[in-house]
């Protein structure tokens, strides 16, 4: 037996079989983070098991990456700083709410980190700026890409612009 696909089985067999709290404790939270991304292409959403499994670990890595169950699993996100994720983290959970000022102060980072960090996440299309006018002034507020809530977000404000045009 290939010893590479023996290790790929026991990998699989043991996300399959060991209740996940106990799979994270041991591997650890940062290590399933990063490693998640490769490890979930072992199963197939066509197996019923698998498709359990994907389902829970992929709701899992998305709680610890950004705190959204539904952000979708990616190594881009995987390979973030703590601080980077931290941001992304506040932008998948409030989309439109802060300006890149605003999350600097949040989070009490200094505004030219937050700046470089924000600026990184765009170039990795992961958060995007949008210019919103609020009391006669053009502020530059941020939403994630990927996120599920900047949709809703993004349907509620279609919805909103409906209702004043008819």
């Amino acid at each position: 037996m290939d010893a590479g696909l023996s290790h790929k089985s026991i990998i699989k067999t043991s996300f399959t079989h060991m209740p996940s709290s106990v799979l994270l404790d041991v591997m650890g939270k940062s290590t399933f983070v990063k490693r998640w991304p490769r490890i979930r292409t072992l199963f197939s959403s066509d197996d019923t098991m698998d498709s359990k499994c994907l389902l829970l670990f992929d709701s899992t890595w998305g709680l610890l990456t950004t705190g959204d169950s539904q952000y979708p699993v990616s190594e881009k996100v995987a390979s973030l700083s703590k601080g980077r994720m931290a941001l992304l983290s506040e932008i998948v959970n409030y989309p439109g709410e802060f300006s890149i000022y605003g999350l600097a102060k949040k989070l009490s980072r200094p505004y030219s980190r937050v700046f470089k960090d924000v600026k990184k996440l765009v170039s990795m299309d992961l958060v995007e700026i949008r210019d919103d006018k609020r009391n006669g002034r053009k502020v530059a507020k941020l939403y994630s890409i990927e996120s599920i809530n900047t949709k809703i977000v993004d349907i509620m404000a279609k919805g909103q612009a409906m209702k004043t045009t008819c």
